[in-house]
């Protein structure tokens, strides 16, 4: 089971990356009202990247 839980965090490191990547690049690209939903998708992005390698290397972290 434990080899499942670390594959899901990888595969939110990716996905997070991806959103960084392609939020950023519509940021830049869309007309003013469009960029905003860039910005936050990269944002959603950063956060989704750090809790994977968060939850990564720190299993039980949320947990007391």
């Amino acid at each position: 089971m434990g080899d499942t839980w670390q594959i899901q965090y990888i595969i939110m490191i990716v996905v997070g990356t991806v959103l960084v990547i392609g939020g950023y690049a519509a940021s830049e690209r869309a007309d003013k009202p469009l960029d905003i939903l860039g910005a936050v998708g990269a944002l959603v992005g950063l956060i989704m990247t750090f809790l994977g390698i968060l939850l990564g290397a720190v299993p039980n972290f949320f947990q007391s």
